[in-house]
């Protein structure tokens, strides 16, 4: 009986300090019936908590089930986590084609993300404690739901910051 926003409040926004993040209905972009309005703070807020949550010796049976595969058909996607180290993965649409190799070439192979509409992204690296946010709009004009060429130019470059 109570509103997504109050138990987004009181389960995620607030203990991860995301002091200005909301869900909103979407009514008609076709692309997904609930998007998420929050600052790019308030999503590295969002990654830390479970970056957090995700380190040994805490163990959480949500956040381990969240970051397996959900379903047969897509192992690259999880409980509203994009997996990384795949060998394969399907993009969301109406063409759904697997297509080989890992969903962000680039990046570490442990690394998760939140793949939102128009490139808003949240990218997390637990051995790094590292958490990534992306606002704004399109990174590139060709971008698809989930996916474009941003995401592997971004961990390229940040492959250069690695001390050695």
């Amino acid at each position: 009986g109570r509103q997504l926003n109050e138990i987004a409040d009181d389960w995620l926004f607030d203990p991860a300090g995301a002091s200005t993040a909301q869900f909103y209905e979407r009514r008609s972009d076709g692309f997904a019936p609930v998007g998420l309005f929050a600052r790019a703070g308030d999503l590295t807020a969002i990654g830390q908590m479970v970056i957090d949550r995700m380190q040994p010796g805490l163990p959480d049976v949500w956040f381990d089930e969240s970051l397996t595969t959900s379903q047969p058909y897509n192992g690259a996607y999880g409980f509203l986590w994009w997996l990384r180290g795949k060998d394969s993965y399907l993009l969301p649409g109406r063409a759904l084609v697997e297509r080989p190799g890992p969903l962000v070439p680039s990046a570490p192979s442990h690394m998760v993300a939140a793949l939102g509409k128009d490139d808003q992204k949240l990218y997390l690296v637990v051995e790094l404690g590292l958490a990534v946010a992306r606002l704004g709009g399109k990174a590139v004009a060709a971008s698809q739901p989930a996916q474009s060429s941003f995401d592997d130019d971004l961990w390229k470059l940040l492959s250069r910051l690695r001390p050695a």
